[in-house]
């Protein structure tokens, strides 16, 4: 009988190593299958952001949210770029504008036509999105943006419009149109009204 004990014993402990074995190699496999699936959703994530940046959108026919991202014109076709020229445009005409005041002679009406200053305009924007509409900004974001960001940006644009000979009534060597000249003055807000849109129009027909 105790022999029969000692045996049966033994083929419990023989099935539980087994169990024991059989339970690490379903643990190796589980781990395998998630790191793979980790690997395929960071993969996913750096083509949504691929598309995103190309100008394009992780769903059809949807919009990228606007988060704030710096926008890398050079890489934008015409798609993306009628869509950040909009977001642009929408920006300063209903909010930088008219809240700060910003005239003509701070915004020359031919900016479109100078890349430099879109630029500086688009990054300023997109510090805007990110202190006042992006969840969770602290508000030492918004403080930043009036102290350092607008007045820094407004510098470096008005010294570009100095540097290119733009004035109230030339843009570089060209004179504006006289229908601009004689109804816009520096004073004036710089509303989208005013503005000569020829720059966008030029920019877009050089994109696919």
């Amino acid at each position: 009988m105790l022999t029969d004990t000692i045996g049966r014993v033994a083929v419990v402990e023989t099935r539980v190593s087994q169990l024991g074995s059989d339970l690490s190699e379903q643990a190796a496999m589980v781990a395998d299958v998630q790191t793979v699936q980790s690997d395929q959703q960071r993969q996913i994530n750096a083509l949504t952001d691929q598309v995103t940046l190309l100008g394009g959108s992780a769903h059809d026919g949807e919009e990228p949210e606007d988060t704030g991202q710096i926008v890398d014109w050079a890489r934008l076709d015409r798609k993306a770029a009628e869509r950040e020229w909009r977001r642009l445009y929408e920006w300063l005409d209903g909010t930088l504008v008219p809240t700060y005041r910003i005239t003509v002679r701070q915004l020359r009406v031919c900016w479109p036509d100078h890349p430099a200053v879109r630029e500086e305009l688009s990054w300023l924007r997109c510090c805007w999105v990110s202190a006042y509409r992006v969840p969770g900004a602290p508000p030492t974001a918004a403080a930043e943006w009036h102290t350092r960001w607008l007045p820094a940006a407004l510098d470096r644009i008005g010294a570009h419009f100095e540097r290119e000979g733009c004035t109230g009534g030339r843009h570089r060597e060209e004179h504006l149109p006289d229908d601009v000249r004689r109804t816009v003055t520096d004073s004036d807000l710089s509303h989208m009204t005013r503005w000569l849109h020829t720059g966008l129009d030029k920019d877009l027909a050089n994109r696919e």
